[in-house]
């Protein structure tokens, strides 16, 4: 009975850090660790040492792909440098403000918000684009994040549904 306790509590673990990957809980790397966790604790091969090294390869592959990704939808819609530390300011403020408004919910779409509006601000005011060209760059950014947090949520949701196979089938 406590293992079963044990493998809800972990499978739960799991869940909350991929939901919370938007707001930069490294949910993939938490879900990694939990499994070399019950593979030092459990001696019954419910994992192996090489279950861990795949996830964890995956969990790094997922952030360099979000590190990729986001310069990649800004740079292709016309952002600068300024424009991307905009975005890195403004996803920060964002989520701080939002999960002070409305918690967890908040947070995620504050971050997109400060992404997009921090780097329409520093690309309009000092760079000194027109307001079409900063919404553009300002776009380019929230494109640039989703498809990295997809890929988070794809890898994440993947990696519960094999702890869950593992644990329980």
């Amino acid at each position: 009975m406590l293992i079963i306790l044990l493998k809800v509590f972990l499978l739960v673990i799991i869940l909350a850090g991929v939901l919370l990957l938007p707001v930069g809980i490294p949910g993939n790397f938490i879900a990694s660790f939990i499994v070399l966790f019950y593979y030092l604790l459990d001696s019954s091969n419910t994992f192996s040492f090489w279950h861990f090294i795949i996830l964890l390869f995956l969990s790094i592959l997922c952030e360099v792909i979000d590190y990729v990704s986001g310069i990649w939808g800004a740079r292709k819609y016309g952002s600068s440098k300024k424009g991307l530390f905009g975005a890195i300011i403004g996803t920060i403020l964002g989520a701080i403000i939002g999960s002070a408004i409305f918690p967890f919910i908040g947070s995620l779409i504050g971050a997109f918000a400060g992404m997009f509006l921090g780097t329409i601000f520093l690309e309009y005011f000092f760079v000194k684009k027109h307001m079409k060209e900063s919404l553009k760059a300002g776009y380019g950014a929230v494109v640039g994040r989703t498809v990295a947090i997809s890929f988070k949520y794809i890898v994440g949701f993947g990696i519960f549904l094999f702890v869950f196979i593992r644990f329980f089938l």
